[in-house]
């Protein structure tokens, strides 16, 4: 799993897109033959210009907590999995006003069945 953590690490000094990153990161896992797919999310924030750009392999989309409490999720263009070969990621830039929070969740913390849809935004509120 180690390969997974320091590959997009390695990529990512180049100074790629996000949606490169992904892409190069695809095609290396499937190059060394890995036997394991992977979701990946990639963010990168400008707190410049106040935007975090995101692309997503196969993950769930990520969520912001708004200064007042609302939840906005970005639903980005997800690609496939990490390790498939079929590369085709696609970033998506969003603007994001001071104190806002974005966070990513793991796959199952959505599908814990007894948490109610409610329960998991006083989740991310906190």
């Amino acid at each position: 799993m180690s390969q997974y953590r320091s590959l997009p690490r390695t990529i990512a000094a180049s100074g790629a897109g996000i949606d490169k990153i992904l892409g190069e990161f695809d095609r290396q896992v499937t190059h060394l033959g890995l036997d394991r797919l992977a979701t990946c999310l990639l963010a990168l924030m400008d707190p410049g210009t106040g935007t975090c750009t995101t692309a997503s392999a196969g993950h769930l989309p990520p969520a912001a907590v708004r200064p007042d409490g609302s939840i906005k999720v970005w639903w980005l263009p997800a690609g496939p999995p990490i390790g498939t070969g079929l590369g085709g990621y696609e970033s998506l830039t969003v603007r994001m006003d001071r104190g806002t929070r974005g966070c990513s969740t793991p796959t199952a913390w959505w599908n814990d069945a007894a948490q109610t849809s409610n329960t998991r935004c006083r989740r991310l509120r906190r």
